[in-house]
């Protein structure tokens, strides 16, 4: 996913010749502050609907992180009080 979307930014950035780094930096930063609303239908398209996003992710450690969905429905099995996930 990531690889596709800094193909999408890269294209943005071959436009244009930049001869300050600074800008060219800062339209690096426009073009994926902006991805969400200007290109957001070139960048569902890149993405493509089989990909599972999680809004609702939580660290167990400092590199890794779970769902809370799968949290609750891994350990319904082990703790009889806590209820799977809806």
């Amino acid at each position: 996913m990531i690889e596709r979307f800094w193909k999408h930014v890269k294209g943005k950035l071959r436009t244009k010749s930049y001869d300050d780094f600074d800008i060219f930096k800062a339209t690096i930063d426009s073009v994926v502050d902006d991805a969400d609303k200007v290109d957001k239908a070139i960048i569902d398209k890149l993405i493509g609907e089989k990909v599972k996003l999680f809004d609702d992710l939580v660290a167990i450690n400092e590199n890794t992180f779970a769902s809370n969905k799968t949290i609750k429905n891994n350990f319904t099995n082990y703790i009889p009080n806590v209820k799977a996930a809806a």
